[in-house]
């Protein structure tokens, strides 16, 4: 398994073209070397976390698990619910959509919960310690 982060680089229209070119570089140097399995996690941004799903699924037979931040809300950053973007991530080629990080244990369990009503996919929550109120 390897996991990928999103890249830093966030510019209009170019932000999808960025995470196929840059995003890509780990797996596919490595997709050779024993990985069977690549999980992207922690995007705030649902088009670039779909971007790179669309791209690995384009340059490897590896399953993706596809994991998102998400705020206080429980939205993406860009303002999706968990059910919208679990469908988004589940067309793009995941496996398995689910939460990493953001607001902390209590909303991404939330998100997670909604995410699996509104798929069939196993949902996969892996928050992180969460705040004082958490």
């Amino acid at each position: 398994m390897t996991t990928i982060a999103p890249s830093t680089v966030r510019v209009g229209k170019l932000h999808e073209r960025r995470s196929q070119g840059v995003t890509m570089v780990a797996p596919v140097e490595v997709g050779e070397g024993g990985i069977d399995l690549l999980v992207f996690e922690t995007f705030g941004e649902v088009v670039e976390l779909e971007a790179s799903v669309r791209a690995a699924r384009r340059l490897s037979i590896l399953p993706v698990v596809a994991q998102i931040a998400v705020g206080e809300d429980g939205l993406s950053f860009g303002g999706l619910t968990p059910e919208r973007f679990a469908v988004t991530l589940l067309a793009s080629g995941a496996i398995v959509v689910g939460v990493r990080c953001g607001a902390g244990p209590a909303v991404t369990l939330e998100s997670v919960e909604r995410m699996a009503e509104a798929t069939d996919a196993p949902p996969f929550n892996s928050p992180n310690a969460g705040g004082s109120r958490e």
